[in-house]
């Protein structure tokens, strides 16, 4: 690996050290955005967020098979919620609230946010 693109890397690190923070406030806000969006609809639930660790955005950016030019939009499990539910067909798919906040990247178990992509 060259020494600019390990640097840039470096930079890119030290940027995600800094904005970690604001990405686990956007988890909260998400979880509070889909448990108001689930009660009601679901009698038992249970929404699981987390922040990728600096360890492993730092592995991502290292790996040898890659090569990020802009790694906040090229990696997209910065941040995750995940939702367990009972019956997936008690709840939202269809729903058109959740369709305003998320979209379906590969299909319909995984939803990113639209939001997701502006932070950095």
């Amino acid at each position: 690996m060259e020494l600019e693109q390990r640097q840039f890397y470096k930079q890119q690190i030290n940027k995600f050290k800094e904005l970690r923070p604001l990405y686990k406030k956007y988890c909260e806000i998400l979880e509070n955005i889909l448990s108001n969006l689930i009660k009601g609809r679901s009698s038992e639930y249970i929404i699981q967020s987390r922040v990728k660790k600096i360890s492993s955005f730092a592995n991502k950016l290292f790996d040898p098979d890659k090569n990020y030019i802009n790694p906040f939009q090229e990696i997209n499990d910065l941040c995750g919620i995940r939702i367990i539910l009972p019956n997936i067909n008690e709840i939202f798919l269809r729903n058109t609230k959740m369709n305003f906040f998320f979209y379906n990247l590969y299909n319909s178990h995984h939803l990113f946010s639209k939001k997701y992509q502006t932070i950095p």
